[in-house]
């Protein structure tokens, strides 16, 4: 748990950009449906799977897309994995580099029944050796999870996590459906938050077709809470209506109201915008350096006020330079663009107010504003 609220802590700052990538495709899931073997998808083209569970193979599209099967096959795949094979012992002490010196899953839980305790335990243990997809084909893997599991558990209990490593795939399976179709819808055109909210949504609704609701529940609780929370703020911070300080607000209270563990997690972040923002209105009301420096110290002591005070002299001194090299620079442009400039001329104007990593930083700037090419 402390894990998992670290590195929500770590990412929060490239959800809106990264947000469908790695929140809903989830990109383990998608080598694992990558991966699946070429013979198998063959065998689903001859097979009859329901359709009320699971898209036919799309790999006949004209588009490209993510290769996808049957629920039967990978049912299939599951039941015949054998782990008392002649030579498997020498197998499970061959690991992929990608699973070499990595700590093994916790252990599983059980109930005071003998019965499996489906939680993220459980999970995690699928998802260790679904990382080493690409470096193993499907069959491998399917062999090392049930042998980890046969190590761990007894017949009745073992049964259930078979069961539940099924479903597991079956659904990891049908999110390339879910991608492939998001691809077809907007090929041609942006998504927007709607559609990233109604997608997910559908990956949702498709879970009971694999899985029981405690497994649901035991498995993605806690990922479904992450989601809306994230979504709901990416719905604030698109809101162009809005300003700033009224985003800030918003997300404040959004987190306010968001379950202990997220509003834990973004406690520090939270409150750093919090101040950023009382620090713009100070600077927008006309207050001086000292009252700037007085918040600062309140909120994160008299260490990190001295910090941020040299790091706002810093960022004033670059911008004054950019400011008068851009008027010698204007001047001499007179209506014409960099290219007609002349680099010589551009290099020696540069020189003069900027020096060292400086240079690049200018260049940059001038080509994001000024379309250098």
């Amino acid at each position: 748990m402390l894990k998992n609220r670290k590195m929500v802590a770590l990412f929060s700052s490239l959800f809106v950009g990264l947000f469908v990538i790695l929140s809903f495709y989830q990109q383990r899931g998608d080598e694992v449906v990558e991966a699946l073997d070429e013979r198998f998808v063959q065998q689903n083209l001859d097979a009859k799977p329901d359709s009320s569970v699971i898209h036919q193979d799309t790999n006949n599209s004209s588009a490209p897309g993510v290769k996808t099967t049957s629920p039967a096959v990978i049912a299939e795949m599951v039941a015949r994995a054998d782990i008392t094979s002649k030579g498997f012992e020498q197998f499970v002490e061959r690991k992929p580099n990608s699973l070499q010196d990595v700590p093994s899953p916790s252990p599983l839980g059980l109930d005071q029944n003998g019965h499996l305790i489906v939680d993220m335990r459980v999970r995690n243990l699928f998802e260790h050796y679904l990382s080493a997809i690409g470096e193993e084909d499907l069959d491998s893997i399917i062999l090392r999870i049930k042998y980890d599991l046969s190590s761990q558990l007894d017949k009745n209990s073992l049964d259930e996590a078979l069961e539940v490593m099924t479903g597991y795939l079956q659904y990891r399976n049908y999110l390339g459906v879910l991608k492939n179709d998001f691809a077809a819808d907007y090929s041609d055109r942006q998504y927007d938050l709607d559609a990233v909210r109604n997608t997910k949504l559908a990956a949702r609704d498709a879970r009971i077709s694999f899985l029981s609701e405690a497994a649901i529940e035991g498995m993605f609780a806690q990922d479904d809470e992450y989601d809306d929370y994230m979504m709901a703020r990416a719905r604030v911070m698109a809101d162009s209506a809005l300003s700033p300080e009224e985003k800030v607000q918003q997300v404040a209270e959004i987190t306010s109201l968001a379950p202990a563990w997220i509003a834990e997690s973004y406690a520090p972040s939270q409150r750093f915008d919090s101040v950023r923002s009382q620090t713009k209105l100070l600077v927008d009301s006309g207050a001086g350096e000292s009252e700037v420096y007085a918040l600062r110290d309140q909120v994160y002591g008299a260490e990190a006020a001295e910090r941020l005070s040299t790091l706002d002299a810093r960022r004033a001194d670059w911008q004054n330079k950019v400011d008068a090299y851009r008027v010698e620079l204007d001047s001499l442009l007179a209506g014409s663009n960099l290219d007609e400039l002349g680099q010589d001329v551009l290099s020696s104007l540069r020189a003069q107010f900027f020096e060292g990593p400086e240079l690049q930083r200018i260049a940059a700037i001038d080509k994001m504003d000024l379309a250098e090419k």
